[in-house]
């Protein structure tokens, strides 16, 4: 009998160390959320899921009449079934494929105890309460503007679920007020 050969091992799994990783984690409280809110993707959920319901509708609708049709031949009956299984099952296939990156998106405009943070896919910009100066509504520009003073201005150019922009500045600029006085709630 042979005497067993010794199996080399890999080398143990590492995580690479990087400098953001093995920073300090910040001084001080973190922020609070005080408000958040969504980007608004109405224009891609509501014919997506109208789609869907349309399709699992029909289908059903032929399986059914895929049972009440022995007259025409079973050749037929098994043609309106098979479409009507088909059409049922390619109802909720579509919302899955089409609103998996809805799901997946990580966008929206976060008020904090620190400023405003707006989250667009990885990029987050903040805009401390410090920083900021003026909040309005610009019809021209169907945007939310976020002043600066020196810094230039940030534009708030898209649609939040449960806010219009209007009611944004509004809400913005009363806790750039608010921060001025101190009166935000701590962390």
């Amino acid at each position: 009998m042979r005497a067993p050969t010794p199996v080399a091992h890999p080398p143990p799994v590492t995580t690479p160390t990087t400098p953001a990783a093995t920073a300090a984690p910040p001084s001080g409280p973190l922020p609070v959320m005080l408000e958040f809110f969504r980007l608004d993707r109405s224009d891609v959920i509501v014919p997506t899921l109208t789609i869907a319901i349309a399709l699992t509708m029909i289908g059903s609708l032929l399986v059914a009449a895929g049972f009440v049709v022995h007259r025409y031949g079973t050749s037929f009956e098994h043609l309106l079934t098979t479409i009507g299984i088909l059409s049922t099952a390619a109802g909720p296939t579509i919302v899955i494929l089409r609103l998996r990156r809805v799901l997946t998106d990580e966008s929206y405009v976060a008020l904090r105890t620190d400023g405003v943070a707006l989250h667009k896919g990885t990029v987050e910009t903040l805009v401390r309460w410090e920083e900021l100066t003026e909040v309005h509504f610009d019809e021209a520009r169907k945007a939310v503007v976020l002043e600066r003073g020196d810094q230039g201005e940030v534009l708030v150019t898209e649609r939040f679920a449960g806010i219009d922009h209007a009611a944004l500045a509004k809400r913005i600029d009363d806790l750039r007020r608010k921060a001025s006085f101190n009166l935000l709630p701590k962390a």
